[in-house]
């Protein structure tokens, strides 16, 4: 990369701090004449901030100045900011009359203090205004965001290209001789963007699909410091969650012994770099140590050939990659460009087509390359602007190192100027950092990159760079929307490449550092100790060793560490700050000066089980407040029906000494993503509860609705409560839990609207039910004909004794995309009834897309309606003492793969049916008292890899020819 620092502060920049010069802040400080003068100079510089930006490639002046107008930019800005600050100050304290004398003295002075710093800032402009004028630069059109919205699923989704034939070879290394030896491992070598990871996870899904040759696979991603300790611990975690806090390294390695027992792994360490010779030796002996039985395997991917000379025990199993067929790149770049902004486009004409290619040839084979340039090239599908990036000298690096990096720097310079800040800063995150997509939009919006604090322009920048490949790995939410990623190590580079100016990530010493981060990072470097009064990010474990006051422009604040228990009251002097986050801390208490922070837009304090105490009645000072993390209910900050501003709120805890009365939710319209209530039965009656005005919350897409278990008096209003909670048609997520109503609302039962002219569904979109302990109920609500429900879970609802044609409704096609079901602990629940009703004479299609199904505690329920359950992945029944029918319809269950059964007594035998089940790979009996019986026929199931038989008392056929030899 290009050794010069360059400086990306074009018009989106400038056109943010035009934002800030609002018409309350010459109302209140009559600042017209100054504001307008500042206002003109930005409106003239944006014009020729973007020309400038690609002369200064070439011209070190052009450089500096870009420099000198981001210092004076970064003033300006500062200025605005405190003029806003103050001006929220005065609307907290202007209802106490007895401070009107002194107001009225320190506005006059703040005012004079800030007018001077106003004409110096204009002066300055102005100066850069005028030096514009010897470079001649030309007015240039940005290249602007689309508006259109981003559909990322058809993209991110596919499969990995021109990698069949590496899988196969190691696949068949993994299930041919490593039966033989108790661990193998494979190294994967080849170059940064050649798509090793995105190969060994091909590999991960076909040995543990639907060959099953592991029965347990761990992805640890290893990353640039190889810590044996923290890979055992993540290989823990991945296999038992609730494992997540052990240290203790003897602990660890007992449970993995434990959980690993007759078992065959798969263990993928992802981008292992050179220093793991530190430790390699010690991780492969534990490793061996705990393996119970032969066949475990390693697959280890790494750039370096010093890893794979350490690791390998045989060249043999060693794997290099090759690179793609430029028709392979191709393939990814036209993906890319079809489906890549705003969804599936027309097919491409011949001049296009033909550019396309010879840009295809240009990524010599490196699918990064390829996925990079598909999403810049779908921003501009025009003959031009592909000449454009087909002549680029980016192309002419003499190696694929060089090439690659090259390629995604010309990338880069493609985005829109807004984005390129938002991707800059990415670099604050370590490598191979998942960062939570939510997360990521709150610090741009506290770092001031979204122009107005909006999270819609914020998740239409992140799609944006998401689709270009800037971000990769996507996990997603319950409800299929993206929820974290992370980048790609060279993209990564990349962003470090950009950002090195104002991005410190080692100690060293610099004045014009603006953004760091120290997690993990000791001593305190000086620089911060002495005041870093440029610094507007900062990611540290032990922030109290800094003079926090001193960070006088501070608006990101990440406290981590387990050791920091108290916090200062100077971090009310932070006038700047938008963003605190202090979770997994041992903090006791918030510092009432935290209600002075009049600018702060985000407050996290997740997982802070010591914090017990929040400023009393002032938190609603926090006028900016958009976002607050919080999770448990004594956590709940009073009076928040005044935080207008609000659009997170994980949870509302109704009662006197919580969250206060439910009608503080009334004005909170903006609420999105998930909302938790509890207590409700706090809650008198309907009016009270329709106060909460939950169908005006049109953003919330996940609700739950939770009742108290312990000393409730009564129990008579929970039905009129719950009837006035109705939310919002297009819900995506609900969850109702202890509630003793005898019926669920009308607007649960009555889903499907009819009038002659159209039929339509209230809660259309959901996809998420949940209906726990809903003790009192007497038969479930009609769903059957939800679009879009995936996922269900009933439980604890001991009152249905039948689920009959009132759950599935009247519809030909029923539980059309219901994808898993649980039922759990149904104490009176006898059974489970077929459909009736459609049009006459047509079949009824039921659960077409059901792949899970478990009933759990079910004690009395006789009949399942195996029938209408053909296509299963997995079934799990357990506790269901009176069911017999299972395997009497079994046949025909060709995508079976996983059958769990324990504790049902009713079963007597295992059919010959089971040999339909062609896919079945796992097959579990257990604690079934009467089974007698196995067919023979199961050894015709040549899909099966584990059998597991046990503590069945009574049965006495069991055919030995079934066994493997």
């Amino acid at each position: 990369m290009d050794e010069a620092v360059l400086t990306y502060f074009g018009e989106a920049a400038l056109n943010k701090l035009i934002l800030l010069i609002t018409e309350e802040l010459k109302f209140v400080w009559g600042f017209d004449k100054e504001l307008n003068k500042l206002r003109e100079s930005l409106d003239a510089i944006a014009g020729v901030a973007q020309d400038a930006e690609e002369k200064q490639v070439a011209k070190v002046a052009v450089r500096q100045w870009l420099k000198k107008l981001k210092d004076v930019a970064y003033e300006a800005e500062d200025l605005l900011d405190e003029l806003t600050y103050e001006t929220l100050r005065l609307k907290v304290t202007r209802f106490s009359s007895n401070l009107k004398a002194i107001e009225s003295v320190r506005k006059a002075g703040f005012r004079l203090k800030m007018a001077h710093k106003l004409k110096e800032v204009i002066k300055s402009l102005q100066n850069i205004q005028t030096e514009a004028l010897l470079f001649e630069f030309i007015q240039r059109n940005t290249v602007d965001m689309p508006r259109n919205r981003f559909k990322t699923d058809s993209v991110l989704d596919n499969p990995v290209v021109g990698r069949d034939i590496d899988a196969s070879k190691i696949v068949d290394l993994l299930t041919g001789s490593c039966d033989q030896r108790v661990l193998t491992i494979i190294p994967i070598l080849g170059m940064g963007g050649l798509g090793k990871t995105a190969l060994a996870k091909l590999v991960w899904e076909q040995v543990t699909g639907k060959r099953k040759h592991f029965d347990v696979k761990i992805w640890v991603c290893v990353s640039d410091k190889f810590d044996e300790h923290r890979i055992l611990g993540e290989m823990l975690q991945a296999l038992d969650g609730n494992m997540s806090g052990m240290t203790n390294i003897d602990a660890i390695l007992n449970q993995l012994e434990m959980s690993l027992q007759g078992k065959k792994f798969i263990l993928v360490l992802d981008d292992v770099w050179n220093d793991a010779a530190r430790g390699w030796d010690d991780l492969k002996r534990r490793l061996m140590k705990i393996c119970g039985v032969n066949g475990n395997a390693i697959v280890v991917t790494t750039r370096s050939e010093e890893v794979v000379s350490m690791v390998e025990t045989s060249i043999e199993y060693r794997h290099k990659p090759g690179i793609l067929s430029d028709e392979d790149c191709w393939s990814i770049i036209e993906k890319k460009v079809q489906y890549g902004h705003g969804g599936i486009s027309a097919p491409l004409n011949s001049d296009l087509l033909a550019i396309g290619k010879e840009i295809a040839e240009k990524c010599r084979g490196v699918p990064l390359a390829a996925k990079v340039l598909g999403g810049t090239m779908a921003l501009k599908k025009d003959k031009e602007a592909w000449l454009s990036i087909r002549n680029s000298t980016a192309f002419n690096a003499s190696d694929n190192r060089d090439n690659i990096e090259s390629i995604l720097k010309l990338s880069f310079d493609h985005l829109p100027s807004s984005l390129k800040p938002c991707f800059a800063i990415c670099s604050i995150f370590p490598k191979d950092y998942f960062v939570e997509k939510e997360e990521l939009i709150q610090l741009w919006m506290a770092e001031g990159l979204l122009g107005t604090p909006n999270v819609d322009t914020g998740n239409e920048y992140f799609s944006y760079l998401l689709l270009n490949s800037f971000f990769q790995d996507v996990e997603r939410n319950d409800y299929g929307d993206i929820s974290k990623c992370k980048m790609h190590d060279l993209i990564h580079d990349l962003a470090l490449s950009i950002s090195k100016s104002e991005t410190m990530m080692l100690v060293t010493s610099s004045v014009q550092i603006r953004h760091t981060n120290l997690i993990r990072r000791k001593p305190t470097p000086p620089f911060l100790t002495d005041g870093a009064k440029k610094l507007r990010t900062l990611f540290i474990e032990n922030a109290f060793s800094v003079g926090l006051w001193k960070l006088k422009s501070l608006r990101t604040l990440i406290l981590k560490g387990n050791d920091v228990e108290e916090f200062p009251s100077s971090i009310g002097k932070l006038k700047h700050l938008r963003y605190l986050d202090v979770s997994h801390t041992n903090m006791k208490a918030l510092p009432e000066s935290i209600t002075k922070l009049y600018n702060l837009q985000t407050l996290r304090f997740e997982e802070c089980i010591s914090l017990t105490e929040l400023p009393k009645n002032k938190m609603f000072n926090l006028l900016s407040l958009r976002h607050i993390h919080f999770s448990y209910d004594f956590q709940m900050p009073s009076m928040v029906g005044r935080l207008t501003c609000l659009e997170t709120l994980p949870l509302f805890a109704v009662g006197p000494d919580r969250g206060g009365s439910i009608q503080e939710l009334e004005f909170l319209n903006n609420l999105r993503g998930s909302l938790r209530i509890e207590y409700l039965e706090e809650v008198r009656d309907k009016d009270e509860a329709e106060k909460a005005n939950l169908q005006k919350k049109t953003k919330l897409e996940a609700l739950k609705f939770v009742w108290s278990t312990y000393g409730r008096e009564s129990f008579g209003n929970d039905e009129e409560v719950l009837e006035g909670l109705q939310p919002h048609e297009a819900i995506k997520s609900l969850e109702i839990k202890d509630y003793l109503g005898e019926r669920f609302p009308s607007w649960l039962w009555m889903m499907r609207i009819r009038s002659e002219s159209n039929s339509s569904t209230i809660l259309n979109n959901l996809v998420k039910l949940n209906l726990i302990d809903c003790s009192r109920c007497k038969e479930l609500p009609r769903l059957g004909h939800l679009p879009h429900l995936e996922v269900l879970s009933i439980g604890g609802l001991d009152n249905v004794k039948y689920i009959g044609s009132e759950f599935y409704g009247n519809d030909q096609t029923l539980f059309p995309s219901l994808k898993s079901f649980e039922m759990m602990s149904m104490e009176r629940l006898e059974e489970w009834k077929e459909p009736s009703g459609g049009d006459p004479g047509s079949e009824i299609v039921v659960f077409p897309c059901l792949k899970e199904l478990i009933i759990w505690e079910c004690h009395w329920l006789t009949k399942v309606p195996m029938k209408y359950l053909s296509s299963l992945e997995s079934l799990d029944i357990r506790d269901c003492e009176e069911l017999s029918n299972i395997f009497d319809e079994i046949h025909g269950f060709q995508s079976l793969r996983t059958l769990q059964i324990s504790y049902c007594h009713g079963i007597t035998r295992l059919p010959s049916e089971i040999r339909s089940c062609t896919s079945l790979q796992v097959l579990e009996l257990s604690c079934c008292d009467k089974l007698t019986n196995v067919s023979q026929d199961l050894g015709n199931v040549n899909s099966l890899t584990k059998l597991d038989i046990r503590h069945c008392p009574r049965l006495s056929n069991f055919p030995e020819e079934i066994l493997p030899r």
